[in-house]
């Protein structure tokens, strides 16, 4: 898991990237809800990956118009069943990422059984991104075999 959220999971300080996206997916303006993420801290990215992750976020359009209806939430949370999971997890996690996504892979780690967790310095949220060797690293070690 890099830079995980948990389904039920409550921060005790909302992100500033909350208020401006909320409101943006209220009025229906997903251009403008895309441009609340890439202005965040939450993807920023070394320059040379700016535009990739521009183009990831702007193709996200289909994701905001899902009817909400079609959204089904779980009788039970997932942050209340973590302990629940009995396979290795490796818990990932930039050290720059936002405060509420770095207490999410805590509780993780903390709460699952098998979990593991690395703290990426320099690392945000894209670990992949902003951290390639040292993802590519970690989750090699982790699946035994190096990835590409």
């Amino acid at each position: 898991l890099s830079g995980p959220g948990i389904g039920g999971y409550r921060p005790s300080e909302m992100p500033a990237l909350f208020k401006p996206l909320m409101e943006a997916l209220q009025e229906g303006d997903f251009e403008k809800a895309n441009e609340a993420l890439l202005s965040s801290t939450l993807l920023q990215v070394p320059a040379e990956k700016t535009e990739l992750v521009a183009s990831m976020v702007r193709s996200n359009l289909a994701i905001w118009s899902i009817p909400r209806n079609f959204v089904q939430q779980l009788d039970q949370p997932a942050i209340g069943r973590l302990g629940e999971l009995k396979m290795p997890i490796l818990v990932l996690v930039g050290d720059q990422d936002l405060p509420n996504i770095r207490e999410q892979a805590e509780l993780i780690a903390s709460q699952a059984r098998k979990a593991r967790l690395e703290v990426v310095p320099g690392g945000g949220h894209l670990l992949n991104l902003t951290s390639p060797a040292a993802f590519a690293g970690l989750v090699s070690e982790f699946l035994g075999h190096p990835i590409r």
